[in-house]
């Protein structure tokens, strides 16, 4: 295995993984799946040397299990993007080891005085994408040109949607495409780039890479049912919201953000429905058009408890009656009560893409007046007020 990173890698995952006491087993004993994480782990140490990040070897001995190595990846990508942005980044541990916390949250970032208190998600854990990573990441780096490759597949590639009875019928569907995929990426050679092929629904574009080796540029994540998704996120922020419901008294007056480090390029469409519900505007419907299951307006007691900047922002996101907003239906930010009182905003991160879906419900101690601007992440592309 040390044979497929250079001396530059190895020593920062050696250094980063020190007081890992499973490290040098799960380093052996390779797969090309694990070979796939190593590598990723890798790039994304080298970018964090320079940051102001804090407890980068601590958190990292504090993974008891590979399966918790994916999930750690994605605090440290949020950790990157926000030391970008001139946040002081501490990355926290266990209840164990940190007593602060009756349940403590995956890092503590500050700037300017404020301490926000952030919660990530990895919701990429599909099995597919990593396979596909597995099978095609050794090919693409062994190719005797620079190559960067996008490619989109389709729905029935998918496992955050299936039934546990469909998974054989899907696995097979999936190894069978991963080796097509394989062979024709073999038979390409350089004078023939840009070069784009389809195998079933799924869109393959192959191009030289601007610099360093060859890479897997983009993999668009899978077309799920759009109420499936929806319901997957509401579930995922409503695990993560119950987390501040443990916080000492100290750290509720703290801003709280859940990150979603995803794979999917519709992310966004998705959790607006999800948090905010699904708006429809006088603009695109006829008034005698409605029914009255579209007529849901938010509740009166939570609409009557907002502050001035928290009725900005709901009219920022679209939501003005004056207007003639409609729903189908509320989002979580206002159906689910421990969502809406514990969490400040969500934050999407695709391809280190973010947008920011802020919650104007929360609670009055951690409302942050203009978060996406704070932040420096802009507010979700599907806000539509003042259009």
């Amino acid at each position: 295995m040390l044979s497929k990173f250079n001396k530059d890698e190895i020593e920062i995952l050696f250094w980063a993984f020190h007081k890992n006491k499973k490290f040098t087993e799960w380093y052996e004993n390779k797969t090309e799946l694990m070979t796939y994480i190593w590598r990723t782990y890798a790039d994304i140490l080298v970018s964090l040397q320079d940051l102001s990040i804090h407890g980068i070897q601590e958190k990292l001995a504090d993974i008891g299990s590979d399966s918790k190595l994916l999930p750690t990846l994605s605090e440290l990508k949020v950790a990157k993007q926000l030391a970008e942005k001139s946040f002081e980044v501490e990355l926290l541990l266990d209840l164990d080891k940190d007593r602060r916390f009756h349940s403590p949250p995956d890092l503590c970032v500050s700037r300017g005085g404020l301490t926000l208190l952030v919660e990530v998600a990895n919701m990429s854990r599909d099995e597919s994408q990593l396979l596909l990573h597995q099978k095609l990441d050794p090919l693409v780096r062994e190719l005797d040109f620079v190559v960067s490759i996008s490619f989109t597949y389709s729905q029935d590639l998918s496992k955050i949607a299936l039934k546990g009875y469909e998974r054989s019928t899907q696995e097979k569907s999936f190894k069978e495409f991963a080796e097509e995929l394989h062979q024709r990426l073999e038979s390409i050679n350089q004078n023939q780039l840009p070069y784009e092929f389809t195998i079933d629904d799924s869109k393959i574009s192959v191009k030289h890479a601007k610099s360093g080796m060859g890479r897997i540029d983009n993999i668009s994540w899978i077309k799920v049912p759009h109420n499936d998704y929806v319901e997957h996120i509401q579930k995922t922020i409503s695990k993560k919201a119950s987390k501040r419901k443990s916080f000492k008294d100290e750290f509720l007056k703290q801003p709280f953000l859940v990150f979603l480090d995803t794979q999917d390029p519709e992310i966004c469409e998705k959790m607006f429905s999800a948090m905010y519900g699904s708006l429809v505007l006088s603009d695109w419907i006829e008034p005698n058009e409605i029914t009255s299951q579209q007529q849901v307006s938010y509740p009166k007691f939570v609409v009557d408890q907002l502050q001035g900047n928290q009725k900005e922002l709901l009219l920022k996101l679209g939501f003005d009656s004056q207007r003639r907003s409609y729903l189908d239906k509320c989002g979580y930010f206002v159906t689910a009560e421990s969502v809406r009182k514990n969490v400040t905003g969500v934050i999407t991160m695709f391809n280190d893409e973010l947008e920011c879906f802020p919650n104007p419900f929360c609670d009055e101690l951690i409302h942050l007046p203009n978060l996406p601007e704070y932040l420096d992440i802009p507010l979700t592309s599907f806000a539509v007020g003042g259009r």
